[in-house]
């Protein structure tokens, strides 16, 4: 993806979020965020650093609401699984998928355990996980 559609991008979110109701009667809140977004813009050079750049500006409101979806791509594989927290720390079934049993238990995807694949998401949505906090 080119540099300026990128920032092309990134701007769009900026002023959007410029619309949030604690910009709206804040003046000090509207300089803070301003000047966070002009901190941003220099460093997004792949969809990588969008996304992160994105995901502190949306960080910012600390109101759970204010949040991007990272959207599926063609190339992407997903698969439809109905799952729940198994009371044991993992994933197990709601309902069957493809002769799988509703209520069998999810090890991991790909190789990487339930519990790391937790941790690296945490690190996409900080705000409203235990990973790093912005």
């Amino acid at each position: 993806m080119d540099n300026a559609v990128l920032r092309e991008d990134y701007d769009f979110l900026c002023r959007a979020l410029m619309k949030h109701p604690s910009i709206l009667v804040d003046a000090q809140t509207r300089k803070d965020f301003m000047e966070l977004c002009q901190s941003k813009i220099e460093g997004i050079s792949t969809y990588e650093d969008l996304i992160d750049a994105a995901t502190e500006l949306t960080v910012f409101f600390r109101d759970g609401h204010t949040n991007i979806e990272v959207p599926y791509s063609p190339v992407d594989f997903c698969v439809p699984l109905r799952c729940g927290w198994d009371g044991r720390g993992g994933l197990a079934l709601r309902e069957e998928y493809g002769g799988i049993p509703a209520g069998a238990y999810i090890l991991g995807i790909q190789g990487i355990t339930v519990e790391n694949l937790i941790s690296l998401m945490s690190q996409r949505i900080p705000h409203e996980n235990r990973g790093k906090a912005w």
